[in-house]
C-alpha cells in the first residue's frame, strides 16, 4: 500500500473526533484532481512522442 496514502487516512482518522475531517477529505480530493490531470497530461505527452517517432522512422524507411 501507498505510504502516503497511510498518512493520510491517518490524517483522517484522528480527525474525526475533532469535527474537522471534511476540510481534509476535500483537501485530497483537489490532490487527486491534480495527480489524475497531471497523469493524463504525461500520458498525453508520451503517446505524442511514441506517435512522431513511429511516424519520423516509417517515414524515413519509406514505408508512409
Amino acid at each position: 500500500m501507498n505510504q502516503n496514502f497511510c498518512t493520510y487516512y491517518y490524517i483522517i482518522y484522528n480527525n474525526i473526533d475533532k469535527n474537522s475531517y471534511k476540510l481534509n477529505l476535500c483537501q485530497l480530493k483537489s490532490l487527486y484532481i491534480m495527480i489524475l490531470t497531471i497523469d493524463y497530461f504525461l500520458l498525453l505527452g508520451f503517446c505524442f512522442a511514441l506517435a512522431s517517432g513511429l511516424f519520423l522512422g516509417l517515414k524515413s524507411i519509406k514505408l508512409i
